[in-house]
């Protein structure tokens, strides 16, 4: 499976950014990689937006930048 890189825009929400990147991966049927404030994030078409945040929000408390959905 392909993964295509793209970039969030300042001043989004990560769980809104999770949702539109899960929704870009089922179009394309493919993952989506960005990064968020630091954190290297990565959305597959079967993923959760709430999930992806969560995961998010422990990467920030960690010393691991990396959340997926």
């Amino acid at each position: 499976m392909l993964t295509i890189k793209v970039e969030a825009q300042p001043g989004s929400e990560i769980e809104q950014t999770f949702q539109q990147a899960i929704e870009l991966s089922k179009k394309l049927d493919c993952w989506i990689d960005f990064n968020f404030n630091g954190v290297h994030c990565m959305a597959n078409p079967n993923g959760n937006p709430k999930t992806g945040a969560e995961n998010y929000h422990k990467a920030i408390r960690s010393n691991h930048k990396y959340a997926h959905s």
